[in-house]
């Protein structure tokens, strides 16, 4: 089953501050309010702001645009576009969850370090990967999957015990 991306409010919130920080800093480089002080480096901010959002975000807004679903569930595996993982469901632990974030806990959360494809959320997950704890390092974002919680947390769980029954 394969879920579409949300666009709703906090995502065109998104893409708007990129627009606006790149927007500003490309205005402040060429053409300086301040030119002297330290407020005339004020268009490094800026780069960086948007650049940082839209690593974050880069792959919904592909996702989005070119209408590839977001998140795929079969009986074999559970796919996230926007980290872009494929999590086994041999390898699932258990799925819960909290708020608005499906929780993934694996059996072997190191050996899926290196399959993050995003590489922004990779060099996250490994600064942030500590072994034996009971962290929450693996998730996906639910605001994101244009689907019902509810709904959609039945579908994972369904799909996941059929896995478990046929091994």
């Amino acid at each position: 089953m394969e879920f579409k991306t949300r666009t709703g409010v906090f995502f065109l919130l998104q893409i708007l501050v990129i627009i606006a920080s790149l927007s500003l800093a490309s205005l402040n480089l060429f053409a300086p309010v301040f030119k002297t002080g330290f407020l005339r480096y004020n268009y490094i901010a800026y780069y960086l702001l948007g650049i940082t959002w839209l690593l974050r975000i880069y792959r919904q807004i592909y996702s989005s645009i070119v209408g590839k679903p977001i998140l795929k569930v079969n009986e074999n595996y559970l796919y996230d576009l926007n980290n872009d993982i494929t999590y086994d469901w041999k390898d699932v632990d258990s799925v819960d969850i909290k708020r608005s974030f499906l929780i993934i806990n694996l059996k072997q959360p190191s050996v899926y370090l290196d399959k993050i494809g995003n590489s922004f959320r990779r060099f996250l997950i490994k600064l942030l990967f500590r072994p034996n704890t009971k962290s929450a390092l693996f998730f996906i974002d639910l605001d994101i999957v244009e689907a019902e919680k509810s709904e959609l947390v039945g579908i994972i769980n369904d799909y996941r015990n059929q896995r478990i029954h046929i091994e």
